[in-house]
């Protein structure tokens, strides 16, 4: 009965009183006491103009409403991403897009792919703007967080996911293709934390490094990327020791997704075979991770690796079990 209370107190106020006790006994019948407790609390969390004397006193106690206060989960809903045009900047963006969230996209050459993409995240019904920038530059780096400031009206997370990916090691690797690693996979978050942290001032915030299983699993090849990768993982943690309590930092360190440019399709089969669990990663792991990471109160300086075991996988040719 108490229950039956709550659902027409609240349906008088937001439906006119159009729940009849038909329809409520109806609802009692197919929904849970628990699922009714998350309903309430829903309507209460998001609904401010819902009045708490709405709810009895035994209500209020199983919603934890009166004389607790209630630990809400961390949200993203003022969001840079670096990176967002394809593959797993796009998917991020997609993930976390809503009616109550703005996005800042950044690119750099892929106009054609960030502005369908906007489109669709503005489908959903975020508030979407864009920004061109080289992050090989740091002039054109340090115009992303006041240009997401000023158009947001605020920040709250950040998510480092532009990197380039190009193939050189110690025979043959020279200065450009090392500098430009180093400015886009490190120098480039480094500055964007700098001026997160300096716009966000005292508030909470996230920010997500996404980095690459191989720094758990190193090799001599792909060495400035590696190299720069390596350094990513440092920032990670030495700036979620900095930054904390209002600015958590985490990473991710994905495994094989989606066929580079320069692998043959054999190439990645083989490498997708080569994990523990025999199979690529999807994006959607990704995104989960990501919002793990924001939503958890708990976790700062962490590197999920999302990798179907790849970071843990070994050569067992000629070995015995």
């Amino acid at each position: 009965m108490l229950y039956k209370v709550c659902f027409n107190n609240i349906n008088t106020l937001i439906l006119g009183n159009n729940m009849s006790n038909k329809t409520f006994t109806f609802l009692s019948k197919k929904i849970s006491k628990k699922k009714i407790i998350e309903l309430l609390r829903s309507i209460y969390e998001h609904s401010p103009w819902v009045p708490e004397r709405l709810f009895s006193n035994e209500v209020n106690e199983d919603l934890n409403l009166k004389n607790k206060e209630t630990t809400k989960k961390m949200e993203a809903k003022k969001i840079v991403i670096t990176g967002s045009a394809t593959r797993i900047g796009a998917a991020i963006a997609k993930s976390l897009a809503g009616y109550d969230v703005k996005i800042i996209l950044h690119y750099n050459k892929s106009e054609k792919e960030v502005k369908k993409l906007k489109a669709e995240l503005e489908n959903f019904g975020s508030e979407v703007f864009l920004i061109k920038a080289d992050l090989s530059k740091i002039t054109q780096t340090k115009k992303i967080i006041p240009f997401a400031y000023k158009k947001m009206k605020g920040l709250d997370c950040l998510i480092n996911n532009a990197s380039i990916f190009e193939k050189d090691d110690l025979s043959n690797f020279n200065e450009k293709s090392f500098n430009n690693h180093l400015n886009v996979n490190l120098k480039a978050p480094a500055i964007l934390t700098q001026d997160f942290k300096k716009y966000l001032k005292s508030n909470k915030g996230n920010i997500v490094n996404i980095i690459d299983q191989r720094i758990f699993n190193l090799t001599p090849f792909f060495m400035s990327y590696t190299i720069s990768k390596s350094g990513l993982q440092t920032l990670t943690k030495t700036m979620a020791m900095r930054l904390g309590p209002n600015i958590k930092v985490n990473g991710i360190a994905p495994g094989p997704i989606i066929k580079s440019k320069r692998q043959t399709n054999r190439h990645f089969k083989n490498q997708v075979k080569s994990t523990l669990l025999k199979k690529s990663v999807d994006l959607e792991d990704i995104c989960n991770a990501a919002e793990l990471l924001i939503e958890n109160n708990s976790i700062t300086g962490q590197i999920i690796a999302v990798d179907s075991g790849q970071n843990l996988s070994w050569n067992r040719k000629n070995e015995k079990e």
